[in-house]
């Protein structure tokens, strides 16, 4: 009965720890969306707040991850306007060395996982392709319930009528 009690509050505990959890820590694997949204980008500055119509592309890329069926998602800023557009999903504050113009993602990834060690798969989407669809991510998900160790999506560029390439 005691153990019993332990868990239940281990539970009631972690069911307070993410927003939009769909996730069962006794059972199931914890599938974290996570989107890098750095503010200080020195090429576009605020890049994934630019608008796209009505709406800033971190906006139509949550709106698209959260029809999907993630434990958890998650924004990583170091920047209070991205903060705010996130605010209701959960924001992680990027360390500044994870949030530099030549930090690769993996370090904004490693710092996430370092604060967040209840997370066992990580779903790292990019704001700067806000029309992924759905299904990739629900495809995603079904490979690594599958026993996939990794899932990474490309697309084919066509480069035979490329400007460029004259």
């Amino acid at each position: 009965m005691y153990n019993v009690c332990i868990l239940q509050i281990l539970t009631v505990a972690l069911s307070f720890s993410c927003k939009l959890q769909n996730w069962n820590p006794l059972t199931d694997n914890h599938v974290a969306a996570l989107i890098l949204a750095r503010g200080g980008s020195k090429g576009i500055p605020l890049k994934n707040l630019a608008k796209i119509g009505d709406h800033s592309i971190l906006n139509i890329t949550l709106n698209t991850v959260l029809q999907v069926d993630f434990s958890s998602v998650w924004v990583s800023t170091d920047n209070e306007h991205i903060f705010k557009e996130a605010a209701y999903v959960n924001v992680h504050w990027r360390s500044k060395e994870s949030a530099t113009d030549d930090a690769p993602s993996i370090l904004g990834v490693l710092d996430f996982i370092r604060s967040h060690p209840e997370a066992d798969v990580i779903a790292l989407i990019q704001c700067t392709s806000p029309f992924i669809k759905k299904w990739y991510l629900m495809e995603a998900i079904w490979w690594i319930n599958q026993g996939a160790e990794c899932v990474f999506s490309v697309s084919r560029l066509e480069t035979r009528n490329h400007p460029s390439n004259d």
